[in-house]
């Protein structure tokens, strides 16, 4: 069987699926700079009007609103490009992400290549670095053919998950050229090989000491992501860091108090005592109810089977009537 992934959501789609083979909830794209969105151009503010009389006072005139109306725009403009300006250098800076400035812009312009090149020469009005914005205006045209690309790319669901990043990844560097592709990805190329590193770590870890296991994810985090470090501690966070570790030191531990101790050690070690005793408390009603849910798993499967012997047994509509009322008391049994 085979999907289509379309546009640049196949990056998305392609990498939740891995995040989800490693139990991982993640956003793939870790930013560097500030994600919020904003245009460039200011509207202009209100009209103004000609003039203001006021009993006893002065009268403006059209030419001192029109000056203070344009003043203002000015300073709202120099605001925008010194915005802009720190944004980029921080992409250029830091590098590795910028897929999503175009994917901000991209959102921003509709897709419309015409608009698409305004909104970016907007953006780029008065940077210094001119090799850069060159470099962005060839990578927007890029962008354009690639998205074309991705709309025919397909790939076989029984390809293992790491095979299809480098399909993808191959792909960009073929589009893009290597150096711009790991400007545009270089942070999410680093952040896939982390998760499929820790994949490997996950299945060996039964075979580890809890030293052993925590010594190789700090080596794991120090080779793979390498250049981008900050970035990606920061996309991993605290909770993410403490989940994953929690992951690895139960692994191949069935004992439901031994894995208690590991959570609550844990807790202790990355939480306050209200974090931590918040943060148990959602882990324990969510076990329960994966626990609920196994269970009723288990007796449906029973359930069934015991019923299909009973099927020839008796008319079908008076089996189908007695199915739906077991059933809705199974249900009630396990939910109500």
């Amino acid at each position: 069987m085979r999907y289509l992934l379309t546009g640049l959501l196949a990056v998305v789609a392609g990498l939740a699926v891995v995040w989800a083979v490693m139990g991982r909830d993640a956003d793939p794209q870790p930013p560097v700079a500030a994600t919020e969105s904003r245009l460039a151009s200011p509207s202009p503010d209100a009209a103004t009007p000609a003039a203001v009389a006021a009993t006893g006072g002065p009268v403006v005139s059209a030419a001192n609103g029109d000056d203070e109306r344009e003043a203002s725009q000015q300073a709202r403009r120099a605001q925008d490009q010194a915005y802009w300006a720190e944004r980029l250098q921080g992409y250029q800076d830091h590098g590795g992400n910028l897929q999503q400035f175009f994917r901000e812009l991209l959102a921003q312009c509709g897709g419309e290549p015409d608009l698409c090149e305004a909104l970016l020469d907007d953006r780029l009005e008065g940077y210094p670095d001119a090799g850069f914005a060159a470099q962005l205006r060839t990578i927007l045209q890029q962008q354009f053919q690639y998205q074309a690309q991705m709309q025919s790319l397909t790939m076989p669901t029984s390809q293992p998950p790491e095979q299809r990043y480098q399909q993808l990844d191959a792909l960009r560097v073929q589009h893009f050229g290597d150096a711009a592709t790991e400007l545009l990805y270089g942070q999410e190329r680093a952040w896939a090989s982390y998760q499929f590193g820790y994949g490997e770590l996950l299945e060996q870890a039964p075979y580890l000491t809890a030293e052993q296991r925590l010594q190789r994810l700090e080596q794991l985090r120090s080779d793979r992501w390498g250049g981008y470090g900050e970035a990606l501690a920061d996309q991993e966070g605290v909770y993410g860091r403490y989940r994953r570790e929690r992951e690895l030191l139960q692994a191949g531990v069935t004992d439901a108090k031994e894995r208690e101790a590991i959570s609550e050690a844990l807790r202790s070690q990355y939480f306050d005592d209200e974090q931590s005793a918040l943060i148990g408390e959602r882990e324990r009603v969510r076990e329960e109810q994966a626990q609920q849910q196994q269970d009723y798993a288990t007796a449906k499967q029973a359930f069934d089977d015991e019923m299909t012997a009973l099927r020839g047994s008796m008319a079908d509509a008076q089996w189908q009537q007695l199915y739906q009322q077991r059933l809705s008391e199974l249900r009630r049994r396990f939910f109500d």
